[in-house]
């Protein structure tokens, strides 16, 4: 095959979503491009994309950074193909995390578009977009709405509105009304892009999966679980089929799919779900989404009162933190609190005991939050004056001893104590509280996007 017949079937898989097919095709391209130095960049343009849609984020950089090298060679500085290879050049840096490389890039190649083309040329909207995906993570949201809105207008007008280059916009603008909690609008924009996604792409692309991504956000947020599964299962069927397991649309999925399972008590498929990412974190190495499925494994042991089971899992999780010198104190806090619940569902008092030095501090600090005490010291105990001028001559109350518990008392006190540390401490690292309880509303889950 001839390099545009490469090149092309490469193209073509990568509209598909078939990123590995898309690789192939495209490696074979720079080969058959040889010395035409014009093809070599327009292949290797290509292959940055396929590179960055399966995040491996050095090869994208290097094969978009010599690309756009040669066509500033090629066809100039001031080109609108070179502007479309710093647009992507910027988005690999913002999605490497590198902001200070990605946002000069971003507004550069935005105001080359807007001087080669025009400000209403569509593929300036692509660069508004790029622009405000940025923005939007570091929290510039007025820049990032208006953008958006912005480049909306733009293809509407030159596009349609049925275009499939409006889906990258309207999820986005889903993402950003999620950030402001109005899952009304986040909702209809997602729903809009699902659409168009899959009316152009078909039912089974990865971009549809990312709209029904937002979508079980929005439902998740709500606690609406059984839409929230649905679309979360469907976007992960997807992503399995096109990714690597170790991808983060994949693992978001399924950090987001344990929430749900956690918060319905369904504790057989928090633990399958918990399960599978302790595995792919183990895999890719990351050592953050492992601690994370130690924690949640060993609480979901707790809570189905499985203590044996919890108490063998969470001492084993433990050692391998020693063993492979990890030092995080959310994880220890969180297994010893476990592994010390564990001991006293199980009246092992020693063991339990034995935990204490470990827990004693972050069990005693929330235990004094929710009881309102204030901490002791001198400024605690110091006697205030009292504005009573007879109270003076008075003679001081005699100490009130506190009425002598019984043992039923202590343990059921002690029970209520841990149920309620455990209802706090095992989502701790996936939930967050967005209201209280005394102003009649529900906690909402905190949705890894």
């Amino acid at each position: 095959m001839v390099w545009e017949e490469l090149h092309q079937s490469g193209v073509n898989a990568l509209e598909r979503g078939e990123y590995s097919e898309a690789e192939r095709y495209l490696q074979k391209a720079v080969v058959e491009a040889g010395k035409d130095q014009a093809n070599v960049a327009t292949t290797l343009y290509s292959l940055g994309q396929v590179h960055a849609h399966l995040q491996d984020y050095p090869k994208a950089e290097a094969e978009l950074t010599r690309a756009l090298a040669i066509r500033g060679k090629v066809l100039g500085l001031e080109h609108p193909e070179v502007a479309r290879v710093i647009d992507e050049l910027g988005l690999v840096y913002f999605n490497e995390q590198k902001f200070s490389q990605a946002e000069p890039l971003l507004r550069r190649g935005l105001d080359m578009r807007k001087k080669l083309l025009g400000d209403k040329h569509p593929d300036v909207a692509d660069s508004m977009v790029s622009l405000a995906t940025l923005c939007e993570t570091e929290k510039k949201p007025q820049e990032a709405e208006a953008l958006l809105r912005g480049a909306l207008a733009i293809q509407e007008e030159g596009l349609g509105k049925d275009n499939v280059r409006l889906a990258p916009t309207l999820g986005l603008l889903a993402v950003h009304a999620f950030n402001k909690k109005d899952y009304r609008q986040s909702e209809e924009f997602a729903r809009r892009a699902l659409a168009i996604r899959e009316l152009s792409l078909g039912s089974n692309h990865p971009d549809v999966a990312m709209s029904l991504h937002v979508l079980a956000m929005v439902a998740l947020a709500q606690h609406d679980f059984a839409k929230a599964e649905t679309s979360y299962k469907r976007a992960l069927t997807i992503r399995e089929r096109y990714l690597p397991p170790s991808h983060s649309g994949i693992v978001s999925v399924l950090k987001n799919l344990g929430i749900s399972y956690y918060l319905q008590a369904k504790y057989v498929q928090a633990e399958e779900i918990y399960s599978q990412l302790e595995g792919i974190a183990e895999i890719a190495g990351n050592t953050p989404d492992m601690m994370l499925a130690w924690r949640q494994r060993s609480w979901i042991r707790l809570r189905e009162r499985k203590f044996k089971e919890c108490e063998k899992f969470t001492v084993i999780a433990l050692q391998r933190m020693k063993d492979l010198e990890i030092q995080d104190k959310e994880t220890t806090d969180s297994l010893n609190l476990s592994l010390f619940s564990c001991y006293v569902a199980q009246k092992n008092f020693v063991k339990a005991a034995q935990t204490l030095p470990s827990t004693a501090i972050t069990m005693g600090k929330r235990l004094l939050k929710k009881s309102g005490v204030k901490k002791t010291g001198p400024s605690a105990t110091a006697p205030t004056k009292s504005t009573d001028t007879k109270s003076e001559d008075k003679k001081p109350e005699a100490k009130k001893v506190p009425a002598k518990k019984s043992s039923r008392q202590i343990k059921d006190e002690m029970k209520k104590a841990l149920d309620e540390e455990a209802e706090e401490d095992a989502p701790q690292e996936d939930l967050k509280k967005n209201s209280s309880k005394k102003n009649g509303k529900a906690k909402r889950a905190k949705v890894i996007k």
